[in-house]
């Protein structure tokens, strides 16, 4: 429980799981292109969020799709 409040308690993060909610099955760029950060700081996020299991991500080819 403790990983699902720290993961909720970044506001970037908490962002990226409202763009998530509203395009299911969208890749890491397009959450990118929600944030001026780089797409590595954005990936960062998308582990804490992952670790927490808030999201599951899968890879297909060369893109990873939330």
């Amino acid at each position: 429980m403790d990983a699902v409040f720290q993961s909720l308690a970044n506001v970037n993060r908490r962002k990226i799981l409202d763009i998530v909610k509203q395009m299911p099955g969208c890749s890491v760029n397009d959450v990118c292109k929600y944030f001026d950060t780089s797409r590595i700081a954005v990936m960062k996020h998308l582990r804490v969020l992952e670790s927490a299991e808030l999201i599951i991500s899968q890879k297909s080819g060369r893109t990873r799709e939330l």
